[in-house]
Parts: C-alpha cells; structure tokens; sequence
C-alpha cells in the first residue's frame, strides 16, 4: 500500500500535499478504515469521521485530533468478532454527528451475524466538546444525510439481519432531540437522499433488493415528497 497513513489534506488549488495523519487501529482491527468520513464543518474549522472499527473523532481543521468518541464497542461472541461498522461523521450546526450501519462479522462480512449489535443502525449526536447529546436508533441503516433547517434527513436502507422491509425510506429528525418528525415509506432500500434549503421538500433515490426467498422487492425509482 503506497499510503499508509490515514487521512490526507490536500491545497485544494495546487494539489499539494498539506499534512497526513496516522489513526491507530484499535484491537482487534489492523487498520482504521473511514467509510464516509471525513466531513468539514461549514466555515472549515472542524473535521469530523466516524471508523469502520465503531469510533467516532472530532479533528481541527489542520487534522489534529481534538477528541475520540467509543460509538460500537467490537464484541466477540463464539470466537468471532461482529461490529456496528461507523460510516458517516459531520460538523454541523447542531453538534457532531456519527452514524453507524449494520453489523457485520469481522472474518467474513458475507456471513450473517448471530445477533444485531446493540448500537448499529444508529445516529449519535455530541456537542463540539465531546458531551453525549443523544442517540437514535433506525430499523436499517442511514445510507446518506442531509440537512436543512436543524433538521436531518436520513435514507434509510437495508438491515441484512432482520429484513425488515418495513424500515426502508425517508426519516426526517428533529437534531434538537432526536424527534422522528416524518417517515416516508418506500418498498424497496432507499440509498440516497436530500431535504430542500427551507425543508419543505424530500427527495430520495430507491433501489430494488432480493429477499432471501429470490423476491425482488422494490425498484429503481426517485420519490419527491410534500412534508
């Protein structure tokens, strides 16, 4: 692997190399992974990312770690690891916000997991000095955000545990306290989404799945929905 740090800040007009950073892995990974991560704060100040290992970390703009949340603690059941994987991290208006997707089996991610880890599927909210606000919990997990208004809106997609179809769409939520303010329902997995400036209007991108029976439930669709 050619690099081997990281995280990489780039001059944005150059291209040039401006610092890296090395995040150690914590046992039992060899490596930390951010999926979606990381993410600036709107005026540039702040760097937030969540690790695949189940953390969450807030780092200056120059990529100094300011603090490191435990989101999913890896838990080993029968001699195999399962972890709530971290995917998304951001600096917003109101607070640092980190989500988490399904939970998958460390040696094999294919595998289906025994149980669902207790803090998958999940979005964690903290203010800018590492306090815990709260948390809410998805029956899926949020493939994408996006904000408006003090509100967030969430693609909620598949849960390769429970199957549970009923969870699939749209989730608006309220980031004062976590409050589900809307749930629009789509057949298939929603994967992306996005909420107009005044937050009047939702826009998602659904996506077909095959149940463990060969159904194919769901297609490829975009919903524009009236909150």
């Amino acid at each position: 692997m050619k690099y081997r740090d990281t995280m990489y800040l780039i001059d944005k007009k150059t291209g040039q190399l401006i610092n890296s950073i090395e995040v150690p892995p914590v046992a039992p990974f060899e490596n930390t992974v951010m999926r979606g991560s990381p993410n600036f704060s709107e005026d540039g100040e702040f760097l937030a990312a969540a690790c695949s290992d189940g953390r969450g970390m807030l780092f200056d703009a120059a990529g100094k770690a300011l603090w490191q949340r435990e989101l999913s603690k890896p838990a080993q059941i029968d001699n195999v690891w399962i972890n709530a994987s971290g995917r998304d991290g951001f600096a917003a208006e109101a607070g640092v916000i980190f989500t988490t997707i399904n939970t998958f089996n460390r040696e094999n991610w294919q595998l289906p997991t025994p149980v669902e880890h207790p803090s998958n599927n999940s979005m964690f909210v903290f203010n800018y000095d590492g306090t815990f606000k709260y948390k809410y919990r998805a029956l899926g997990p949020m493939e994408q955000i996006d904000f408006s208004n003090n509100m967030a809106a969430c693609a909620v997609g598949r849960n390769v545990r429970t199957h549970n179809y009923a969870a699939h769409g749209a989730v608006v939520l309220d980031l004062n306290d976590g409050t589900e303010l809307n749930f629009l329902h789509t057949e298939g997995p929603l994967q992306a989404v996005a909420i107009s400036s005044i937050g009047k209007k939702i826009a998602g991108i659904e996506a077909p799945a095959v149940t463990p029976e060969g159904k194919i439930i769901g297609a490829y669709r975009l919903h524009i929905w009236q909150r």
